[in-house]
């Protein structure tokens, strides 16, 4: 499986953001989401656009440093996104059980998924 790089948005303090479009959905790979900030800081995005229900997977950690990984994979269900994108918020996450040992995070999606993903992390 390749590596889809997924774009960080960091907020800023005391100011307006505009909702970034995101990293479009490529569903053959895992999606990884390199955090600056501490993930109790992350929220990740999804811009479903599939015109039937899917699912998006936030993969638990390893151990080391994910303690808590024996709690699995993190399952959304999307939607059937056919009346326009749906979007959802997941998070702020537990490092304890997504952080992966090179500190990222990685999220998969099931087949033929289309839409965006992004990480909004606060300042």
């Amino acid at each position: 499986m390749a590596n889809t790089t997924v774009h960080v948005t960091t907020l800023t303090k005391n100011a307006t953001t505009a909702n970034p479009t995101g990293t479009a959905i490529a569903h053959a790979n895992t999606h990884i989401i390199t955090p600056t900030k501490p993930l109790r800081d992350i929220i990740i995005r999804i811009a479903h656009t599939t015109t039937s229900a899917k699912s998006a997977t936030i993969k638990a950690g390893d151990h080391p440093p994910a303690l808590a990984a024996g709690q699995g994979d993190l399952s959304v269900t999307l939607a059937d996104a056919t009346a326009g994108t749906i979007e959802y918020f997941v998070g702020p996450l537990e490092a304890a059980r997504f952080l992966q040992d090179d500190g990222t995070i990685h999220v998969e999606f099931a087949e033929n998924t289309t839409g965006f993903v992004e990480a909004i992390q606060l300042p």
